[in-house]
């Protein structure tokens, strides 16, 4: 794999990471805002609902994009491009939320919620690649369009 290639893939996957734990960091801070002091109106009109469902969809959404931004420029700032460091930041996210799952849920015996929320890991992995291709590429956009040298 060249050396562009491993830095494009370790963008990628730094941004799952970033984009899940911020996406359910924002979800959670933004539901518990959302459910004690009602959410702002102009949010409450994009997605259609009012309180916590508003504002903790609006919550993911920022936090998705705001965790993409902020790994894809840490790795890109950085300059870390190996293999690695792309494995064990998948791994990362896939792992931290099953535990929080199991924290959550799981201690109290509560098996059921606890496989939902391992279900709703793999959405929330899936749904954060979306934010995560996005930001990759309009960050990487010069290398997309350069002329390669003969």
């Amino acid at each position: 794999m060249t050396e562009q290639k491993q830095q494009l893939l370790t963008q990628f996957v730094a941004g799952i990471f970033g984009s899940t734990i911020f996406g359910i960091f924002g979800w959670l801070t933004m539901m518990t805002y959302g459910g004690n002091h009602g959410c702002w109106p102009i949010i409450d009109k994009i997605f259609n609902d009012v309180g916590y469902l508003s504002c903790g969809s609006f919550g993911s959404y920022a936090g998705s994009y705001l965790g993409a931004i902020i790994a894809i420029l840490f790795i890109k700032i950085k300059k870390i491009g190996n293999f690695k460091t792309s494995i064990y930041l998948l791994v990362s996210a896939f792992l931290l939320p099953i535990i929080y799952a199991y924290w959550a849920f799981g201690r109290f015996g509560d098996y059921p919620a606890f496989f939902a929320g391992i279900q709703i890991t793999g959405i929330a992995i899936l749904a954060s690649a979306i934010p995560s291709a996005i930001i990759t590429f309009l960050v990487n956009i010069p290398q997309f369009f350069r002329r390669k040298k003969a």
